[in-house]
Order: C-alpha cells, then structure tokens, then sequence
C-alpha cells in the first residue's frame, strides 16, 4: 500500500493546518542547499510537492482525507 500524504509529509493526520505548513516548508528546505536540491533528494522532494498538493488548503485536506 502506498504511503499516505501524511505518512510523507511526516505528520499524524490530525495536524492543524498552520503546522501542515511549517513541516512541508521546513522539510522541503531541508533538503535544498543554495536554492538546490541536494544530491540524490529530488525524488523525496517530487514525493513532498505531491502530497502537500493534496493537502495543502482545507477544501483539498477535506477531499483528500474522504478518499482515506
């Protein structure tokens, strides 16, 4: 079974929104170094756009988490 957005994201599924945020934001740029992505990182961040696409606002959190 494939891995959940919050799985991905590294979070508990009843995270506020606000704190969503501060993990996509903080994990992404934890893998960028100069505006780059490090070596050998680009899939796992491909992994993290896909799933803050899925939850980033409430209307998409609310869809994505009905499908679950």
């Amino acid at each position: 079974m494939a891995p959940t957005a919050y799985e991905i994201l590294g979070v508990p599924e009843d995270t506020p929104q606000r704190d969503l945020a501060a993990v996509y934001h903080a994990r992404v740029r934890a893998l960028h170094v100069a505006g780059q992505p490090k070596k050998g990182h680009e899939t796992h961040l491909r992994a993290l756009n896909v799933a803050w696409g899925l939850v980033s606002t409430s209307e998409k959190r609310t869809a994505y988490d009905a499908k679950l």
